[in-house]
């Protein structure tokens, strides 16, 4: 059973005020992802009554598994687009590529280039700029190398870092740990009063038993 996928493209209100090569490229990119994709694709404005009954009709079908005798077809980048899944293709999307670029950017003999999306997002990036729209440019993924100290030291030199990586930190000593008496604050006596008390003890219980050893020898 396969599972449908609509994108729906909901910002026509700003799209349709842009120049026409912007709008010819920015659908030309919608629909090679929705083509590769397997999915539908529709382009709605808050202000655009056609394309939001092009939404209630796509949704009706795919909630309640109905087909329209209506079919619609809009590729006009000029207008609110509605590209049913599996209607569209390649060579009519890459018909005329985008500045700098050719059809095998994109697609091979037998698949899309798997770098595809990342050839999208530059050519959005030279028209649009990564500033204006608040496009970030594409970087590859993080390495999944471990963090050794020399990677640290040198991601942290000429820097305040205030962290410190406690699994780049040494095993802690195993030694145990010397006991210390709390603050006497109670007025009871500490651990050491009571050992000075019977060491005292023990001085005067053993001083006549020394005297009399020494006698004996005298």
């Amino acid at each position: 059973m396969t599972i449908p996928l609509l994108i729906i493209a909901n910002k026509y209100d700003i799209y349709k005020d842009m120049e026409s090569v912007q709008k010819k490229t920015i659908s030309q990119a919608l629909r090679f992802v929705a083509h590769s994709n397997g999915a539908t694709l529709l382009t709605v404005g808050a202000r655009d009554k056609a394309s939001q009954n092009n939404l209630r009709m796509q949704l009706t079908q795919l909630l309640f598994r109905t087909s329209s005798s209506k079919k619609v077809e809009l590729t006009n980048h000029d207008k609110p687009m509605a590209v049913p899944a599996g209607v569209d293709s390649f060579d009519n999307i890459l018909k005329i590529p985008p500045k700098g670029t050719d059809v095998a950017d994109f697609v091979g003999p037998r698949s899309v280039n798997s770098d595809a999306n990342v050839t999208w997002a530059r050519v959005m990036e030279d028209m649009f700029g990564p500033k204006r729209y608040g496009y970030r440019r594409w970087q590859p993924p993080p390495s999944t190398q471990p963090i050794t100290n020399s990677v640290a030291n040198a991601a942290t030199d000429g820097h305040n870092a205030s962290w410190q990586r406690q699994d780049l930190d040494p095993v802690p000593s195993l030694a145990t740990p010397t006991l210390t008496n709390p603050p006497n604050r109670s007025g009871a006596r500490s651990l050491d009063d009571v050992e000075g008390e019977e060491k005292k003890e023990d001085e005067v219980f053993l001083e006549p038993a020394v005297d009399d050893m020494r006698s004996q020898r005298e």
